[in-house]
């Protein structure tokens, strides 16, 4: 059996003032579509990223995911 390849890119809102809440990851769980399972991934961008955990539009986010 075949897997698909699956893709997706981030959309990041990075950190611009030393006054932000901020996070700075260092693994990203990533759960496949019409899947249960996750994996995890080391965080290859390094730097710190804007927190928005309150956010109504946030600015950081995962694109659509790609099947082919």
């Amino acid at each position: 059996m075949t897997l698909p390849d699956t893709s997706f890119t981030f959309q990041l809102l990075p950190s611009t003032s030393a006054d932000d809440r901020k996070i700075e990851p260092d693994m990203v769980l990533i759960t496949p579509p019409n899947e249960q399972k996750n994996f995890q991934l080391q965080w290859p961008f390094g730097g710190a990223i804007l927190d928005q955990s309150g956010a109504t539009h946030p600015g950081t986010f995962v694109n659509p995911v790609n099947v082919s």
